[in-house]
């Protein structure tokens, strides 16, 4: 009996046992069967109030670099740092990751648990369950590039998802609220209900466009007939899917509590897009931070 005891004390112990510093886990995800490496950092002033920002990579599919890019931040302003990585093997093509692994190719839509954005809930719930003990109930979330069209994906198809604010960063094209355009630059036979646009306008995100992120030859830019009717580049698109959203909660009469921010003299660049993002983030926690009566 005393034996048993002490083993089940030790697996509660391991349950938490994340190292101080940067690190790397896996996360077995039963509804997909897939397994992401989840590249972190933990501050060594980590607490159960410790804010959780997850950062979504771009197409090089580069968890770790993207880690290693905002330890700085982390370091800064003290939050836990999640960057998983959805790997080319498992996750191939944009239609797995950007896409979210929404739509079938009969131009169905998947079952919502084998949705890429649905692995993001879980890979929280895991942290939070297995992995640190902590009393935050809602993350930050952030994504630039590729990462940006999977982040504003995201928030649009789980508007119910537990994202305490959202930074978009120079995506590429946009899914644009619209039942007249086809998926994935509408939302036309998906299914959404027209209330739940309401609940995705209400949810906080910063759209943040690069001010010289307006190359209309950039290498990796969509060339869709659709996506050029957002624009001719990145910064253009932009601005067109905020204005578009901006007058489609003023036509409903929605709520609306979404920003724009241009970040000047940056281009295509994570690095520069994080450097703003993660004051934005700052800024927010330091609100929640003075209201200790709110738990997030």
């Amino acid at each position: 009996m005393a034996l048993v005891a002490v083993v089940i004390c030790f697996n509660a112990a391991t349950a938490f046992a994340l190292e101080t510093g940067p690190g790397e886990y896996r996360h077995e995800d039963r509804e997909t069967g897939k397994t992401l490496t989840v590249w972190y950092y933990k501050p060594a002033d980590f607490n159960a109030r410790t804010p959780v920002v997850i950062i979504m990579h771009g197409m090089g599919r580069n968890g770790k670099s993207y880690r290693d890019s905002w330890i700085r931040h982390a370091q800064a302003k003290n939050f836990m740092l999640l960057a998983p990585e959805f790997s080319k093997k498992d996750f191939p093509g944009s239609e797995a990751y950007n896409l979210g692994n929404y739509m079938l190719p009969d131009k169905r839509v998947s079952p919502k648990s084998k949705w890429s954005y649905t692995i993001i809930e879980r890979i929280f719930d895991d942290f939070k369950t297995r992995r640190e003990k902590t009393d935050v109930r809602k993350y930050y979330l952030y994504g630039h590039s590729a990462g940006a069209q999977f982040v504003h994906r995201l928030l649009l198809l789980l508007p119910e998802a537990r994202v305490q604010l959202a930074v978009s960063a120079n995506a590429g094209f946009y899914t644009m609220p619209d039942f007249t355009k086809e998926w994935p630059y509408g939302i036309k036979d998906t299914n959404l209900p027209k209330d739940s646009l309401r609940q995705y306008l209400a949810v906080p995100m910063v759209v943040l466009l690069g001010e010289k992120d307006n190359d209309p030859n950039h290498s990796s830019l969509p060339r869709a007939p659709q996506a050029y009717e957002q624009g001719d580049n990145r910064f253009a698109r932009g601005n067109y899917f905020f204005d578009f959203c901006q007058n489609a909660a003023k036509k409903s009469d929605a709520p609306f509590n979404w920003k724009r921010q241009t970040v000047p003299g940056a281009g295509h660049s994570n690095k520069l897009m994080s450097v703003a993002a993660v004051e934005i983030f700052a800024a927010d926690m330091a609100r929640d931070k003075a209201a200790p009566a709110k738990t997030k």
